[in-house]
């Protein structure tokens, strides 16, 4: 009797594992872990741990080990670079209709960023402008005596000038032509005495990635600085900031029927 009821008592824990057993075949066997926490499940790109700016464009990576990427990770945290980038989540991302796109917010938070971006690089920029402007401009100063010798040549070509149109309009074409000579010669005399005099060096900041540039610089020069990571970069950074602007009109125009009364709401962190 007592060998029956051990039987007996072994049943409901064996029909149990079986059971379970069987839904961890139909579900997994992290059916009962919160969707974040599961290891097996496959990756969604709603998920905590994936970059929406990522998805949207936007790679963190972007100024790996540029001065740039200072400036970056002064608007994010340690944890924006440390989601996950997948192509294809993004490829997923794309092909989701507009309609869907727009309840989500994450180009929205994308825009934020890029607005932060370019409004101090922009700053930067004006800055530094007006400091090579400043530089530029002692550089090219004259000293007294230099400047003396300029107007002198100033003052006699339009001498020189004047007395051209008063020998034409006497008749006098012999006369006028020797007086433009004179003129022309004058001013070639004067420009020649600015280019000895002025520096060769000329200093210039790029108006899209704020990098230093020189009147001095080779062709080899110029063509590392439009194939730099700087210059791409923040050219990559205003043109996708442009992009998703104009995507974000097209959401706004949308009834808010299709494209939900809590805009921008469905998505949440990067």
């Amino acid at each position: 009797r007592n060998r029956v009821a051990r039987l007996r008592g072994n049943r409901p824990s064996t029909m149990a594992t079986s059971m379970a057993e069987m839904l961890n075949q139909l579900m997994g066997e992290e059916r009962d872990v919160p969707l974040e926490e599961r290891t097996n499940r496959v990756r969604q790109f709603q998920d905590p741990d994936v970059c929406k700016f990522y998805l949207c464009g936007f790679d963190l990576d972007l100024f790996r080990n540029t001065r740039s990427g200072d400036e970056l990770g002064r608007h994010l945290q340690e944890a924006d670079f440390a989601r996950v980038r997948d192509d294809a989540l993004r490829e997923t991302w794309v092909a989701l209709p507009d309609e869907q796109k727009a309840k989500y917010g994450y180009e929205r938070d994308l825009k934020r960023l890029l607005d932060r971006l370019v409004f101090e690089v922009d700053n930067k920029i004006r800055r530094a402008h007006e400091r090579v402007v400043l530089d530029n401009e002692i550089a090219h100063r004259y000293t007294p005596e230099e400047q003396a010798v300029l107007d002198k040549y100033t003052q006699h070509q339009m001498e020189q000038s004047l007395k051209a149109e008063q020998l034409g309009e006497a008749g006098d074409v012999d006369g006028a032509q020797d007086a433009v000579a004179k003129a022309e010669a004058l001013k070639v005399a004067k420009e020649a005495m600015e280019k000895r005099l002025l520096p060769d060096k000329i200093m210039s900041v790029c108006p899209v990635s704020g990098v230093f540039q020189s009147s001095m610089d080779n062709e080899n020069r110029k063509v590392e600085h439009l194939t730099g990571k700087q210059y791409l970069g923040w050219k990559h950074i205003r043109d996708l900031r442009d992009a998703v602007t104009t995507q974000l009109a097209t959401y706004d125009d949308m009834p808010r029927s299709i494209r939900g009364s809590t805009y921008g709401d469905a998505g949440g962190e990067n």
